[in-house]
């Protein structure tokens, strides 16, 4: 197995410590640190949300786009427990108040996806899905004809291997 050189180690450390990142065309700034489970929840739900209005998406209007940038931002931002306290006001402080476009707003969401760690992401996501109950189980039916399958092999075997 190969060790990891510097480069590698130096970005796996850079997700640990808080990025400060300037928001285009104003003095403001905001600190992205290690994205937490609570957070990558958050992040999930609305890249779901997203995945399945698709079609919507594209034929509304610039505005519905920067208020979802803004909530992606705001579950960033506030990374925790904070989200459950602060994000309802946030995202709308961001959107309504300070009434930022997108350009200003996807530097921040790319410091956000750097920061999600991907392997425990991807496992994360990998275990959800098969944790789904949505899936279809077999039948009563299915079942008891599977069960009836697996007797019928077993009682075979046994009157074949009768000493005599």
């Amino acid at each position: 197995m190969e060790q990891p050189n510097l480069q590698e180690k130096k970005e796996l450390l850079g997700l640990f410590e808080k990025e400060t990142v300037n928001i285009l065309g104003t003095k403001n700034s905001v600190k992205i640190g290690y994205m937490r489970g609570y957070t990558l929840e958050k992040l999930s739900s609305i890249s779901l949300w997203i995945r399945e209005n698709m079609g919507n998406l594209d034929k509304k209007s610039t505005n519905e786009k920067i208020k979802i940038a803004s909530k992606e931002v705001s579950y960033g931002v506030l990374n925790g427990m904070k989200i459950f306290f602060f994000h309802w006001i946030y995202w709308r402080y961001l959107y309504y108040i300070k009434g930022y476009n997108l350009s200003q707003l996807e530097p921040i969401i790319e410091v956000i996806k750097k920061k999600i760690p991907l392997m425990d992401y991807t496992k994360a996501i990998t275990l959800a899905l098969l944790s789904d109950i949505t899936v279809m189980k077999l039948s009563e039916e299915e079942q008891k004809v599977a069960r009836q399958e697996l007797l019928s092999e077993k009682e075979d075997k046994l009157e074949k291997n009768t000493d005599g």
